[in-house]
């Protein structure tokens, strides 16, 4: 029924009210042209993680975070997210109403100089994609929230200032893996160690390397997005990453057997942070190595306990135990032998996890390994 709204200063609009006075609860909704209904107040049923009409696109080498019908945010066309507060146990909802974005290597960027732990030790620009998850950060009014993206998908709190790069900074950021990049301009401090939240993920490939790293987004596909995370997605591992020399993923030894086709190195990311990997070599080297060295697989992501890429700080004995990635092979001789470790056992015994291998190309036939750890999120 059409009812004229009154005050004290007079008539102000004719609304359209519901004839019923509604249920305990429930607050008024227009639909802009003057029906107002009744409708269950949604700030009652929150629960961590919750979005609404938040996405993200490509275009023209800027990267944006915007409404999920890809119109421009604003104060009536708005997104929210609903993520931990600074008081434990308690959430909150926050409202936004303008886009954030950032411009990536194939224009005049603004991501430049953060290395996301891709610093030093990687000395070519990447082959692969990487993954790239965006997290929701609050402020510390709790008014706001700024969207930063992050390599590692499983932080809960933001990192200190140091490790927080922003769009409106050209200073170089730490080579720390868990590292942020905010998109805009904002106050780091006031969101530094602050409840933040992986709300989605993208990819990105380094195009440019130390020191100054660049980065450039990759066509968004349907494994991207506000809501999801990449995690059925298989990676491939870099070769000269963190240390090993073109066309290998190996640290150790002097002159290293490379390799420049029917190999692979794969992986697959939780949004736990773990980080399933899949080797397998099918071919003998296209270049023979010299001597014998014990060599080690370079890892894309640092694990727990402050272990890096691959150095031999990975194991301390020569006889790979489950969850290493050490590897105990003789690079040249006719007799080479390379142990690995299958984890689904945990001891190694001849026909079962170490296997002799030999690298020439008369005899070598295969070699194949795969392993799951837990990458090093925190900031160190």
């Amino acid at each position: 029924m059409a009812r004229n709204l009154v005050t004290s200063e007079g008539l102000i609009n004719a609304y359209s009210f519901p004839a019923s006075d509604g249920n305990a609860g429930e607050t008024f909704k227009t639909d802009g042209a003057g029906a107002v209904t009744w409708v269950k107040d949604s700030t009652s049923d929150l629960y961590t993680g919750e979005v609404s009409n938040l996405g993200i696109t490509y275009a023209s080498n800027t990267f944006t975070i915007t409404s999920a019908g890809g119109t421009a945010l604003s104060a009536t066309n708005y997104g929210t997210v609903v993520l931990p507060s600074k008081t434990p146990g308690l959430l909150k909802q926050i409202t936004i109403s303008a886009d954030q974005s950032f411009i990536d290597d194939g224009a005049a960027s603004t991501i430049i100089n953060n290395y996301f732990g891709m610093g030093i030790g990687v000395t070519a620009a990447s082959a692969f994609k990487m993954p790239f998850y965006i997290y929701a950060v609050i402020n510390d009014a709790e008014t706001a929230v700024s969207f930063m993206v992050s390599r590692v998908p499983s932080k809960t709190t933001s990192p200190i200032t140091a490790n927080i790069g922003k769009t409106g900074s050209a200073s170089a950021v730490s080579n720390v893996q868990s590292t942020f990049f905010a998109l805009g301009d904002p106050t780091i401090t006031d969101y530094d160690e602050n409840p933040c939240l992986a709300i989605g993920s993208f990819t990105m490939k380094l195009t440019a390397v130390e020191p100054n790293p660049d980065w450039t987004v990759q066509t968004l596909t349907n494994a991207d997005g506000i809501g999801m995370f990449n995690e059925e997605t298989e990676f491939s591992m870099n070769p000269e990453t963190f240390g090993a020399p073109a066309n290998s993923f190996f640290l150790g030894g002097t002159t290293q057997p490379t390799w420049t086709a029917n190999y692979t190195y794969n992986y697959f990311i939780s949004l736990r942070g773990m980080v399933k990997l899949r080797i397998y070599i099918g071919s003998s080297p296209a270049a023979d190595g010299v001597g014998a060295a014990t060599l080690f697989w370079t890892l894309p992501y640092a694990t727990v306990s402050g272990i890096t890429h691959g150095n031999a700080n990975l194991v301390t004995e020569t006889t790979p135990v489950a969850g290493t990635s050490a590897i105990n092979l003789n690079i040249s001789s006719a007799n080479a032998s390379m142990g690995y470790v299958n984890t689904t056992t945990s001891t190694t015994s001849a026909g079962n996890d170490v296997h002799a291998v030999d690298f020439t190309a008369a005899n070598f036939v295969s070699f194949g390994s795969s392993t799951e750890y837990k990458m090093n999120d925190t900031d160190v």
